[in-house]
């Protein structure tokens, strides 16, 4: 798995940068995303999945296409595609511990299990509800079923009763005078409880 948290740079010559915050001179030393697919040289592995929260992280579907021409299964699933900048509120990242600390919002289908596919419609939705931004993903491979978690037995069922909306969707609330992005967790009677995030 390959992460990457920080500073996206779409550079004037069309290449995309990563660099941290510390980094002054980011152009010369930050991350150049065609310098990546070298960095896999020695890899002894079957599949990888290349995941940024970070403007312009899009430009990773473009490392995940060199890494299958080598043979390499690569999945890309990122907080913005390769031409937008991202958000400041990590909406995306928080999606991903939501899906990796098997929390049953995540869970699409309600089997147990959070595979890939549901990593990055959970990822999409959050972003969409949150940001109004929509992500990138490259799957040629269609490893999307890969499962990734199973869920927490501690965790709720994801149906609420009959009729009802399904936990964990995304519901529209007036807060202090102003709309909201919400949570929908369960229901006390008539009243429907909700939280802010996953």
């Amino acid at each position: 798995m390959f992460y990457f948290e920080g500073h996206g740079i779409l550079h004037p010559g069309g290449k995309v940068i990563f660099a941290t915050s510390e980094t002054h001179a980011r152009v010369k030393s930050g991350l150049h995303l065609d310098e990546v697919p070298a960095l896999f040289r020695g890899f002894r592995g079957k599949r990888v999945m290349l995941l940024a929260d970070c403007c312009h992280s899009g430009g990773l579907q473009a490392v995940g296409a060199a890494l299958v021409k080598r043979g390499i299964d690569a999945v890309t699933l990122t907080s913005a595609t390769r031409s937008k900048i991202s958000t400041a509120s990590w909406t995306f990242t928080q999606a991903l511990i939501d899906c990796l600390g098997r929390s049953a919002l995540c869970d699409a289908n309600s089997d147990n299990r959070i595979t890939l596919n549901e990593v990055r419609g959970e990822s999409a939705i959050a972003m969409l509800h949150r940001e109004q931004q929509q992500i990138g993903w490259a799957d040629p491979r269609g490893l999307g079923g890969l499962v990734i978690a199973e869920t927490r037995h501690d965790a709720p069922a994801p149906a609420l009763e009959p009729g009802q909306p399904r936990r964990g969707e995304w519901v529209a609330v007036a807060h202090r005078g102003k709309p909201w992005a919400a949570r929908l967790l369960g229901a006390d009677g008539d009243t429907l409880r909700v939280c802010d995030r996953s």
